[in-house]
C-alpha cells in the first residue's frame, strides 16, 4: 500500500493528503489530511508517495494557485 504525502514548505513536513484531477487540463485538487497555516498562492507543492519499501519517492509537483 502506497500512502500519498504533499509538502509545502522546502523544510516543512509531508503532510498526507488525497488529489483529484480538477476542472483544467493540468488542475490538481488536493486535501490536507488536516489544516495548515499559511499555504498562499504562488507556493511550491512537492508531492511524495511512501510505502513499506521505499521510503519517500517524488511523484509530482506544481505551484500552488
Amino acid at each position: 500500500e502506497q500512502n500519498h504525502f504533499v509538502r509545502i514548505r522546502n523544510l516543512g513536513e509531508h503532510i498526507p493528503c488525497e488529489t483529484k484531477l480538477g476542472f483544467g487540463d493540468c488542475d490538481l485538487e488536493v486535501t490536507l489530511e488536516y489544516p495548515v497555516f499559511g499555504v498562499a498562492p504562488g507556493q511550491s507543492a512537492v508531492f511524495y508517495c511512501s510505502s513499506s519499501s521505499i521510503v519517500w519517492r517524488v511523484v509530482g509537483g506544481g505551484i500552488i494557485q
